[in-house]
């Protein structure tokens, strides 16, 4: 929210942002004193696992923005890692209390994946849907310049879960996630995973029935959410090419 509200902010909105940071903070020290009472001081006290090195190419979203660390000072509390069962490593001195609360947390972000495919698939279906419908059928400047500023919006919130993702996805590996989810499953993200294929929004277009969409539209999600509209638009074509 503090990103998209850019740096020049009216005093309203810097009110609303510190009340908004105190009441998370708040809402952080008090998960913080559940996690030790749950994980016990010892392992608390521990070394975390050093977070993963984001690469350059993942620095910064598609609009330029730099992506913010995983951590950062108590001042900005959206920024604090908070303490899981995946933040410290298991070993043989491990109670079992730690790696039964690992398991649970691995079953969580499973989900947690899940929610995050279908919601980029939601996403991607209703991009495709505003370059078919909105972008391609406008003549005037106007509507263009409007169904353009729609679609960057909607690649916005792609990339953010992308970076959920990405992030969720580091963190079931250090559950012990099996190579087997890993590679079939869940696997990386890439850029080309992410478009609005034309193979979606124009079925019929030569050449097509040879293309191929990402794997995230043919991976089985365990997931309770129904297909929306424009979802539901591009898997159907799935089930004739």
């Amino acid at each position: 929210m503090v990103r998209r509200l850019g740096v020049r902010l009216s005093l309203a909105e810097k009110t609303s942002i510190n009340k908004k940071r105190e009441n998370l903070l708040t809402a952080i020290q008090k998960f913080e004193m559940q996690s030790e009472r749950y994980l016990g001081e010892e392992i608390v006290l521990s070394e975390t696992i050093p977070g993963a090195v984001i690469g350059d190419d993942e620095m910064y979203d598609s609009s330029g923005e730099e992506i913010p660390p995983l951590t950062e000072s108590i001042t900005h509390p959206e920024k604090v890692a908070l303490t899981f069962p995946s933040s410290f490593l298991q070993s043989e001195e491990s109670s079992e209390q730690f790696i039964i609360l690992r398991r649970y947390e691995l079953e969580l972000r499973k989900g947690f994946a899940n929610d995050l495919l279908h919601s980029i698939r939601e996403s991607i279906g209703l991009k495709s849907l505003h370059f078919k419908k909105s972008l391609r059928s406008a003549a005037a400047k106007a509507p263009r310049t409007r169904a353009r500023s729609t679609i960057a919006g909607i690649q916005k919130t792609v990339d953010h879960y992308k970076r959920c993702y990405d992030r969720n996805r580091q963190s079931m590996q250090q559950l012990g996630l099996t190579i087997v989810e890993l590679e079939n499953q869940y696997r990386p993200l890439l850029r080309e995973d992410l478009h609005a294929s034309t193979t979606m929004t124009a079925p019929n277009l030569p050449g097509q029935s040879r293309s191929r969409l990402s794997w995230i539209w043919t991976v089985d999600l365990d997931t309770a959410h129904s297909n929306s509209n424009h979802l539901t638009e591009c898997q159907i074509f799935l089930i004739y090419c």
